[in-house]
């Protein structure tokens, strides 16, 4: 996404990842920090002590994005970091 959101949720990602994998050649690593949100909300000054899981997924490897353009492989990107929210959002040390 490349900064903090106001509100916690995932915001709209950027293509400069796509770009530097692209030329790179090198698989994506998915990852998620859940619960970054209540350490560290926008509007405060100094984070909390808080709970924080970080989650990766699968390596999407080039031969699965290279040939989509920009929109869909960051929707691809997307799409898994948002799974990885969905699949820890009820974990107990989140509460």
């Amino acid at each position: 996404e490349g900064t903090r959101t106001s509100d916690g949720s995932i915001g709209p990602m950027h293509a400069g990842i796509i770009m530097l994998a692209r030329r790179a050649r090198v698989p994506i690593v998915p990852a998620a920090l859940l619960g970054a949100y209540k350490v560290w909300p926008r509007h405060t000054s100094y984070p909390r002590p808080r709970p924080v899981i970080v989650s990766y997924d699968r390596p999407l490897q080039p031969e699965e994005w290279m040939a989509l353009d920009d929109e869909a492989a960051i929707k691809l990107v997307r799409d898994r970091i948002v799974a990885m929210y969905e699949r820890y959002r009820e974990h107990p040390m989140l509460r």
